[in-house]
């Protein structure tokens, strides 16, 4: 009975021993929260938050996860590393370098989805395209001063010397020219040589704060060129009313003062930070001169612009 006694006291030390070497590992995992969008050639596919209890995770695992727990989702390769098709759009399907690619926090990386390793927070889009398949960055800069807006992309190129046998990376800031992009579903405009678009404010009336706006252009095979924004992306509406344009002091009024702030500048005795350069631009021709000096001073003598 004795020896019984000693046998069991013996496992339960033992056993709470092993769950004390225990918790610390459980206590080591935590949730990781991956904001993932799948885009195809035409159709978003997925674009909703994951969430998986791992301490450490690659684009692969996350892909691999989410085509064993989502019946809408299918994709294949991710377990070799190379996504050869999802939702039955195969890789390579318009005959050329097009496929799918991901990107994560607005950058396609340099390696493989199995090689690069997520934190939490992290935005994933494994999406469909050619090669190259621009990622558009927007500037809305101007678009509250004269409807631009511009959208740009980065371009990596890569040379040889055949004297060292090195290749060199040079990454360079491209415009993205004939690119349809569409404001509130309807209005319609093209990208031109400078990878902008203008909007007429004076015609185009916004009636909320927000605008949706979305992109999409294609190569000659048919394979996208650019990749989509969220299909809930939107941009601020132009501020135009609280806007006193010509008033450089922002003191509520526009007066002689004002006229001569922009005298000044050009005169390089004053500098202007981006918003006063807007307002400065009395015309709102995208130029701050001597016209807009002229202005604000017809307007101060006769009232009117």
């Amino acid at each position: 009975m004795k020896q019984t006694k000693k046998l069991l006291s013996a496992a339960l030390a033992l056993l709470m021993l092993l769950s004390a070497a225990t918790i610390p590992a459980f206590a080591a995992t935590r949730n990781l929260t991956i904001s993932l969008r799948i885009e195809g050639v035409k159709d978003t596919f997925f674009n909703s938050n994951v969430t998986i209890v791992e301490e450490n995770i690659s684009v692969a695992q996350l892909l691999q996860f989410v085509n064993e727990s989502y019946e809408d989702v299918n994709i294949a390769g991710a377990d070799i590393g190379y996504i050869t098709e999802v939702n039955g759009e195969k890789a390579a399907q318009f005959g050329g370098w097009d496929g799918w690619y991901f990107a994560v926090n607005g950058i396609a990386p340099s390696v493989g989805i199995s090689d690069y390793n997520l934190t939490d927070g992290d935005n994933v889009v494994l999406y469909y395209g050619d090669y190259p398949c621009y990622i558009p960055q927007i500037d809305t800069t101007l678009f509250t001063a004269n409807g631009t807006i511009k959208f740009s992309s980065t371009e990596t190129n890569y040379d040889y010397d055949e004297d060292t046998d090195t290749w060199t990376e040079t990454t360079v800031t491209v415009p993205i020219t004939d690119m349809t992009v569409t404001l509130n579903g309807t209005l319609k405009y093209i990208t031109d040589e400078n990878g902008e678009i203008k909007v007429d404010l004076n015609t185009t009336n916004f009636t909320s704060d927000k605008i949706s706006l979305q992109v999409e252009k294609y190569s000659p095979s048919g394979a996208p060129a650019v990749l989509r924004y969220a299909p809930d992306f939107t941009i601020d509406a132009p501020q135009r009313d609280i806007i006193l344009y010509g008033d450089v002091d922002k003191d509520g009024e526009v007066n002689i003062k004002d006229a001569t702030l922009i005298q000044l500048y050009l005169a390089h005795f004053e500098d202007f930070d981006d918003d006063t350069y807007i307002i400065a631009d009395f015309n709102k021709d995208s130029k701050v001169n001597i016209l807009d000096v002229t202005l604000i001073q017809l307007y101060l003598a006769f009232g009117t612009k």
